[in-house]
């Protein structure tokens, strides 16, 4: 405390709060404090302004503590904890829309892997991964996925009918813009072509030194 010789015998400290002398500092750099120095004179009060900065924060509790060191000879130094809860979403990003498996033999399938990336600040829980048509398969129904993780499904095409087929992957999630995603899914089914021989097999009675030419019809 600064001593005044008018405040003597006036004032229980006889002076002035003096925090111009210290500065106001917190533990974390997500949390300031204004002003950081000043000076409270006697019988009066300041408000200081505590602002914190959630932006690059996941969900979860975050603690910290604003000191502040003045000349007040029974508080030298004044410590203020800070908690906060950080109430974070989730964030469904996808490594494409589409999927094309392209042209198919029937009774073949293929497989081609998606990704799934949680860029939010919470955790994503995908409740449901599931196809309109039954020649796409997921090979996952549900997913949980941390925050900056990334995972992947694989989805398989079976060709077991001929013709250009089309179908929808959705994907039902906790991400509250895009609660319900879908993916386009294509693929062509064609016949394999068959080959016919004719005659299958040849069976022939020569003479020594005869040749002989035998037509083979493939189709």
């Amino acid at each position: 405390v600064d001593e005044i010789p008018n405040f003597e015998g006036k004032m229980i400290t006889g002076g002035r709060l003096n925090v111009a002398k210290a500065l106001g500092k917190s533990t974390q750099s997500w949390l300031t404090v204004s002003p950081t120095k000043g000076i409270i004179e006697m019988g009066e009060s300041t408000n200081l302004t505590f602002t914190v900065n959630a932006t690059k924060f996941n969900a979860g509790n975050k603690s910290g503590v604003a000191i502040f060191r003045t000349n007040d000879p029974k508080l030298n130094t004044l410590e203020i904890p800070v908690n906060i809860l950080v109430t974070g979403k989730p964030e469904l990003v996808l490594s494409t829309d589409t999927l094309n498996f392209g042209t198919l033999w029937k009774g073949s399938e293929k497989k081609i892997v998606l990704g799934i990336t949680n860029k939010g600040t919470d955790r994503l829980v995908i409740d449901q991964i599931s196809s309109s048509h039954s020649i796409f398969s997921p090979d996952k129904k549900s997913l949980t996925i941390k925050t900056g993780e990334e995972k992947t499904i694989e989805i398989t095409a079976k060709a077991s009918e001929r013709g250009t087929l089309e179908s929808t992957l959705t994907i039902l999630s906790n991400d509250p813009q895009s609660p319900s995603t879908r993916v386009n899914l294509k693929m062509n089914a064609i016949s394999p072509p068959m080959l016919m021989v004719s005659p299958q097999s040849l069976t022939l009675s020569m003479e020594p030194d005869q040749n002989m030419n035998y037509p083979i019809v493939l189709q």
